[in-house]
Formats: structure tokens, C-alpha cells, sequence
């Protein structure tokens, strides 16, 4: 029996990682009722760093929400991050400086209203339903390294908590959700990543919401929290092996590289395939 040894729990994501990104031109169509005839105003392609902009996106899955406003029925007319914390503010502004987008602050809000912005992001379902049901674009998490390692920051910079060493070196870091689905996709950016996420959960339901020092609600939906650390690898020792009683059909899951990355009450680990060991002509092989 396998006695000691070392589990992955993280790797390599491999892909490519082009440092800009291409936002498409849009066309906006005004109708001038005083002259009785439509204006239109071209908005060119936009190309923007990849870096500060994966960051905000990060942020708009955190903190932002996409709104309509009264007088548009056509699509996402801003978008609205909401954020009081000095440190949080700081960092907005920041990403927000390295972009080309105008925005406005109201002391609770950043609100960006570029329509090239709006309507790039109101094809993509995930950023439009409630906090308990919002997730992460499939399109975002296809990425390269560079542009998801960007997106976590901004996400943890939203709903994201740090522990640091007294030396000043990162230790670990937590994201807190309502959604189950977006908790699932945190814990994938911290693989491709190259780190190690696992998923712990807490029934908070019913407890007063406090925000910036003011009741603003009762909690309705369980908290889950994704803490991430950088721990290559899991320590397997057989003082911790034991021998459970079954009887039933035992199913082997298989992949063209014979690697599956799994998890159990939230904890992910890489696993192997079971190969069968007996000729193809045997009848346990069918």
C-alpha cells in the first residue's frame, strides 16, 4: 500500500496572454426632435491594457452592478461600482486612471457611462442577475495567467480580505460571496493561478447587514468563503488512511491525459485515473 508522499495542488495554466484587448467600436443613434432627423455619433474600437482592465472587471463582479437608467430601454446604459473604503477608493481610482473611460464619483458610487463599455458587457448573462446567483464569464476564465491573475486582484480588492506576515509577505487571502457558483469559479482562477483555493461555507441567514457602520438589512442567503493560499502541494500520510464498508457499482471517470482535478466538501486535489491492468478481452474490461 502506498505508505507517504506528495499530492499537486496546483499547477500551470497554459495560454496565450496578448498585454491589450480589444473593446468594438459602437454606434450610437440619437433622434433630434427639434429637426426632425437621427444623429449618429461613431465610437471608434478601443484598445486597452489588459492588466488595469481585468481589474476592473474583477471589480464590477465584486462591487458593480450594470443599470438602466429612465430615459434608456435599449441596453445597459452605465455601469456602477459602489465602494466607500479609503483604501477600496484608491484602488478604483487607480485602475480607473490607466483606462481611457470617464467616469463620475458620488461619494458611493464610480459610474462609467462609455457605451462601447455598456454594451460590450450586456451580452454576457453571469453580470446581470443578483449577487446570489452572479458568477464569473466562461469567456473570462478561458484567458491566459497574466489576464486572471489581474481579474483576482480586482475581485479581492471587492470582496476580498488579506493576511500578511509582520514582515509584509502575503500569507493567504479569503473571498466572501453569497453565490455558490461564483465561490466555484474563484476557487478555479486560484488553480489557474497557481495557487490553492478551497470553500468553506457559514449559515448567516437571518443577521443584521452592516455597512459602513449602518444597518442596511437582514442576510437571506449562506456565505461562502474562498480561501486561497500558496501551498504547491498536500502531504500524504497513512496514519490518516482508513477503510470504509461498501458494496455497489464503483464508476471511473477517464480523460485523454489521465489527470482529474477534483474536490470533496470543497477541498480540490488532482487525481488519477484508475487504468485497468487486465487484457482488453477480459470481461471485467467491458
Amino acid at each position: 500500500m502506498f505508505r507517504k508522499g506528495y499530492l499537486p495542488k496546483t499547477g500551470k495554466w497554459k495560454c496565450d496572454d496578448p498585454m491589450t484587448m480589444f473593446i468594438p467600436a459602437y454606434n450610437e443613434r440619437h433622434w433630434l426632435g427639434r429637426y426632425h432627423k437621427p444623429l449618429n455619433i461613431h465610437h471608434p474600437e478601443l484598445e486597452v491594457s489588459t492588466i488595469p482592465f481585468a481589474r476592473l472587471l474583477g471589480l464590477i463582479v465584486s462591487e458593480g452592478i450594470l443599470e438602466k437608467t429612465p430615459w434608456n430601454h435599449n441596453g445597459i446604459a452605465r455601469i456602477s461600482i459602489s465602494q466607500v473604503n479609503e483604501k477600496g477608493c484608491r484602488y478604483v481610482e487607480d485602475v480607473l486612471a490607466s483606462l481611457p473611460f470617464s467616469y463620475t464619483h458620488t461619494g458611493h458610487h464610480y459610474r462609467i457611462s462609455d457605451r462601447r463599455l455598456t454594451t460590450w458587457l450586456s451580452v454576457l448573462p453571469e453580470l446581470q442577475k443578483l449577487a446570489f446567483e452572479k458568477r464569473i464569464p466562461r469567456c473570462w476564465l478561458e484567458q491566459g495567467p497574466i489576464f486572471l491573475s489581474a481579474l483576482l486582484n480586482g475581485l479581492m480588492a471587492g470582496d476580498g480580505s488579506s493576511i500578511v506576515s509582520p514582515q509584509g509577505h502575503l500569507i493567504s487571502q479569503a473571498y466572501y460571496t453569497s453565490s455558490p457558483d461564483l465561490a466555484s469559479d474563484i476557487q478555479e482562477l486560484a488553480l489557474k493561478t497557481g495557487h490553492y483555493g478551497y470553500i468553506t461555507s457559514r449559515d448567516r441567514r437571518g443577521r443584521q447587514i452592516v455597512i459602513a457602520g449602518r444597518a442596511s438589512g437582514i442576510t437571506q442567503h449562506i456565505l461562502y468563503c474562498v480561501r486561497i493560499k500558496w501551498q504547491p502541494f498536500a502531504y500524504i500520510d497513512y496514519r490518516n488512511y482508513r477503510r470504509l464498508p461498501y458494496a455497489g457499482v464503483v464508476y471511473c471517470v477517464e480523460v485523454p491525459n489521465g489527470t482529474l482535478y477534483v474536490r470533496r466538501h470543497g477541498k480540490p486535489t488532482f487525481c488519477g485515473n484508475t487504468k485497468p491492468f487486465w487484457p482488453p478481452f477480459a470481461p471485467l474490461s467491458e
